[in-house]
């Protein structure tokens, strides 16, 4: 969860300041392309929560993190450097977030199918909000690792540290897909012996007449 709110910090968070005050776009255009973009992200949930169905939850993060870190990264890498026609911009900001942010169609799934029904609303709640707190401070990341590389593009260290954090809890994590949320940190049941009433006693063995 900290490796994806990395990415997601990386991008929600920096990339419309990127495009306002190192590409120059005005806050219109800026606007305008992020609002559009919405409904593609939305898409990408869709399919990413799809796959998790397919192939399973931890095999769609970490395929969702592997597009993150690769295609996601160059999209990003593009839309920073390269000096092309606003259309274009554009198209590249939309490939952007959705390469990124598509990984979270799955997140929500499976968080919840980690903790038992009776802790489930507080183990969803807490790791949403522990695993943000890391990332509230990329700020500071980002300030520290102006010391190393453009201003720019330090955001993209936040992204590729964030997509391999997140392959590799997706890798070690358990796989939940076919979990049953009824039954899961329910008491197991124990087969009581025959011979054993619903009371818990056993049945008085009746006196035989010649006795």
């Amino acid at each position: 969860m900290v490796g994806l709110w990395l990415v997601a910090t990386s991008v929600v968070s920096v990339l419309p300041q990127r495009l306002l005050a190192h590409i120059g776009q005005s806050p219109v255009w800026v606007t305008t392309v992020l609002l559009a973009a919405q409904p593609v992200v939305i898409g990408g949930f869709v399919a990413a929560g799809m796959t998790s169905q397919k192939v399973g939850r931890r095999r769609a993060l970490a395929l969702g993190a592997t597009v993150s870190g690769t295609a996601g990264f160059t999209c990003y890498v593009l839309t920073l450097t390269l000096p092309v026609a606003g259309w274009l911009l554009a198209v590249l900001v939309v490939a952007t977030e959705l390469t990124t942010l598509a990984v979270w169609g799955v997140v929500t799934s499976y968080v919840n199918e980690r903790f038992a029904t009776n802790v489930r609303a507080t183990g969803f709640g807490m790791a949403y909000s522990l695993a943000l707190a890391p990332a509230s401070f990329y700020a500071f990341y980002l300030t520290g690792l102006t010391r190393l590389m453009p201003e720019r593009l330090t955001q993209l260290m936040l992204l590729g540290v964030g997509s391999l954090m997140a392959f590799g809890g997706a890798w070690w994590g358990p796989e939940t897909r076919d979990v049953d949320l009824a039954r899961v940190g329910a008491p197991q049941a124990i087969d009581a012996p025959a011979d054993v009433t619903s009371t818990g006693v056993a049945p008085a063995t009746p006196l035989r007449q010649d006795q």
